[in-house]
C-alpha cells in the first residue's frame, strides 16, 4: 500500500486535446457541413495555447491516436498512399501521435513511414511496441517538461493482431514494457514524472488497454508512487471518458481513460487538475503529483458553434472569440493546403447522381441499404462473370462499406469514403452448397435479428449445387481458416485471382466507381431498378399481380354467370 506524505506545494492544470482515427478526413464533411475540418482543430489548439500563455500554472498537450490512413481520397488517392495526410498532420502542433492498424495496411505506406516519420514528426511519433526489422519504427517514448513545470512521460502502443502489416511487427505491450529498453526509461524517469500519458491505438474497453495501464501502475508501484496515468485510447470510433479501475476492480482516482471518436468529427478537451505531493519510498523522498479533479468540456465535436439548451458551447465560444475571428494563421495555412490537395486529386469532380440516401449499416433486406447495392447490384452488373458452369457467389465483409451514399450529386471522394479499400478480387472455385453454407455459418456465428452480420452474401447456398465464392484479398485468409471444418482435405480449393465481367475492374473501389458512373446518372431511369430498391420493385410486382389476378377472377365470374 502506498504511503504518501502530503505536502501541498502547488496546484497545476493540464488541458489535453485529443483526436484519433482521422482516416483521411482532413477536409471536413461535404454532406455534414456543420462539422469543421482539421484546420479548425489546429486553430482551436492555437487559441488554447494563447489562453494557457496567460496562466502560469496551466498548460496543454495535443494528442492524436493514430489511424490517419484509409478513408478518403486525401489518404487513398495519393502516392504513396496516405503520404500527404501524414505530411499534413506533421504540420499540426501535436505533442504526440502513434500508429494505427490502418496506417500499416499498405506496403508503400509502411515504407513511407519508415523513411519519413522522423522527418515529419521528429520525436512526436511514438511507436513503443511497433517494430520493423526488430527496431522501433520511431521513438519509443517522449519526456517533456511543460511550461507549468509538469513533467510528462509518454508512450505509444498499437494492439496486437494477426493482420499483415507488410514487415511491421506489433509486440505484446506487457512484454515491451518489461524489455530492457523501457525498463531503463522507467528507471531513469520514475522519480521525475508527474504524469504518464499512454497514447494507445487500442479501444478504451479492450483487454490490452487495461493490461497496459495495469503494467505501468505495477512498474511505478516499485517506487511507492501512484503516478497519474492518462489512458488515451482509439480504434473503436467512439467518444468516451471513463474512470479507470485497477487490477483489483477498485476505482483508481489517479487515472483517466478517454477516447476521441473518429473521421475528423470529434475533438475531446479534458482538463486534469493536479496537486504536487512529496512521495516517500523507504529512505528516499521525491516530488510527484496526485489528481485533484477531472473535467471534460460538454461539446466533443469539431464545430465552431454548437448550441445546447440555447447556449453556445462550440469551439469559438469556449475561447471567447467570435466565429468569424476564430481561425488562426496556422489554421488558415492548413485549410489552403487541404483545399489545394482536393483540387489536385479531383476529389470534387461529379461522377453520378443518387436518387436516394443509402445507409452504410443497412441490412440486405432494407431498400435503403448501401450493402444491398453492393451485393445485389454492383456484383451482378459489373463483376460476376457470365456463362460460368458454377453460380457466382460474393462473400463480402460488411465493414468494407465505411460511409453512407447521400442523396444527390456523387463526386469522386464520395466513392472513396464509401469504399476506401482498394482490395483485389479473388475466387475459391467449385464449392458445394452445403460446404459453402458451413463456411458462412462458421464465419458469422449467431446473428441476432436486425443485426448486420460480419460477412454478407446474396442468399443461402443450395445443397449439392456448385458455386464460385468471390471475395477479396483482405478477407480470403479469414475465409480459408474455415475450410478444414467444412471441406474434405482432397476438395479444398485454391485461391485464384478473379477477372470480373468488366475485366479492368480488379479492385473493389474501382468497381464501385464504375458502377456509379455507368448506372447512377441524373436522367437514367434504369438506375432506379439497378440501385437495388428491390423491395419497392417486388411490392410493385405483387400489387400488379394481385390486380391481374382480381381481373381474371372477375372475368371468370362474369363468363360463368353468362
Amino acid at each position: 500500500q502506498m504511503q504518501f506524505v502530503l505536502s501541498l506545494l502547488q496546484t497545476r492544470e493540464l488541458h489535453i486535446l485529443q483526436i484519433s482515427d482521422l482516416h483521411g478526413w482532413i477536409g471536413g464533411h461535404r454532406h455534414e457541413e456543420y462539422y469543421g475540418d482539421l484546420s479548425n482543430a489546429q486553430s482551436y489548439a492555437d487559441r488554447v495555447r494563447q489562453n494557457m500563455s496567460q496562466h502560469q500554472d496551466s498548460d496543454f498537450l495535443f494528442i492524436d491516436g493514430g489511424d490517419s490512413c484509409e478513408g478518403t481520397g486525401f489518404s487513398d488517392k495519393t502516392s504513396p498512399r496516405c503520404s500527404q495526410v501524414l505530411e499534413t498532420l506533421g504540420k499540426m502542433s501535436l505533442n504526440a501521435t502513434t500508429i494505427g492498424n490502418h496506417d500499416l495496411g499498405d506496403a508503400n505506406t509502411v515504407q513511407f513511414i519508415l523513411q519519413n516519420a522522423s522527418r515529419i514528426f521528429g520525436d512526436r511519433m511514438l511507436t513503443t511496441n511497433i517494430f520493423y526489422n526488430d527496431k522501433p519504427i520511431n521513438n519509443q517514448y517522449k519526456y517533456v517538461t511543460l511550461k507549468n513545470g509538469l513533467r510528462v512521460l509518454m508512450f505509444g502502443f498499437l494492439y496486437t493482431s494477426d493482420n499483415n502489416y507488410h514487415g511491421a511487427v506489433v509486440k505484446p505491450q506487457v512484454e515491451v514494457i518489461n524489455s530492457p529498453e523501457i525498463q531503463n526509461v522507467i528507471e531513469q524517469y520514475a522519480k521525475q514524472t508527474d504524469v504518464v500519458l499512454l497514447d494507445l491505438h487500442i479501444a478504451s474497453r479492450e483487454k490490452e488497454a487495461n493490461e497496459t495501464y495495469f503494467e505501468f501502475r505495477k512498474q511505478f508501484a516499485k517506487y511507492n508512487y501512484q503516478v497519474p496515468i492518462l489512458v488515451m485510447t482509439a480504434h473503436s470510433h467512439q467518444t468516451h471518458t471513463y474512470d479507470c479501475f485497477d487490477s483489483n476492480s477498485i476505482m483508481d482516482p489517479n487515472c483517466y481513460n478517454t477516447e476521441a471518436g473518429c473521421y475528423g468529427r470529434n475533438l475531446l478537451h479534458n482538463v486534469i487538475t493536479l496537486d504536487t505531493i512529496e512521495v516517500t519510498n523507504g529512505e528516499e523522498k521525491f516530488t510527484g503529483t496526485v489528481v485533484k479533479s477531472k473535467f471534460t468540456f460538454p461539446s466533443k465535436n469539431i464545430e465552431l458553434s454548437y448550441f445546447k439548451n440555447g447556449v453556445d458551447i462550440g469551439m469559438a465560444a469556449r475561447t471567447n472569440i467570435s466565429v468569424d475571428q476564430f481561425d488562426t494563421e496556422s489554421g488558415n495555412e492548413m485549410r489552403h493546403r487541404v483545399k489545394q490537395m482536393e483540387i489536385d486529386l479531383n476529389l470534387s469532380t461529379k461522377i453520378g447522381y443518387s436518387k436516394y440516401q443509402y445507409a452504410k449499416r443497412g441490412l440486405l433486406t432494407e431498400p435503403n441499404s448501401m450493402n444491398r447495392i453492393w451485393i445485389y447490384s454492383v456484383f451482378p452488373n459489373v463483376i460476376y462473370q457470365e456463362n460460368q458452369p458454377n453460380e457466382q457467389f460474393v462473400v463480402a465483409n460488411s465493414g468494407s462499406i465505411r460511409d453512407h451514399m447521400f442523396e444527390g450529386v456523387v463526386v469522386n471522394d464520395d466513392v472513396n469514403t464509401i469504399m476506401p479499400f482498394p482490395n483485389a478480387l479473388f475466387v475459391y472455385r467449385n464449392l458445394e452448397g452445403q460446404n459453402l453454407w458451413c463456411i458462412l455459418d462458421n464465419l458469422n456465428g449467431y446473428v441476432a435479428k436486425g443485426q448486420l452480420p460480419r460477412y454478407m452474401y446474396p442468399k443461402k447456398p443450395v445443397n449439392n449445387q456448385m458455386y464460385d465464392m468471390i471475395t477479396d484479398d483482405y478477407n480470403a485468409a479469414r475465409i480459408a481458416g474455415q475450410f478444414e471444418k467444412c471441406i474434405n482435405n482432397t476438395e479444398i480449393p485454391t485461391l485464384e485471382e478473379y477477372i470480373p465481367k468488366i475485366n479492368h475492374l480488379k479492385k473493389t473501389d474501382d468497381a464501385l466507381k464504375y458502377y456509379v458512373e455507368t448506372y447512377m446518372k441524373d436522367d437514367d431511369m434504369f438506375a432506379e431498378i439497378v440501385e437495388a430498391r428491390v423491395d419497392d420493385i417486388v411490392l410493385g410486382v405483387s400489387i400488379t399481380m394481385a390486380v391481374l389476378s382480381g381481373l381474371l377472377i372477375l372475368i371468370h365470374l362474369i363468363t360463368s354467370w353468362e
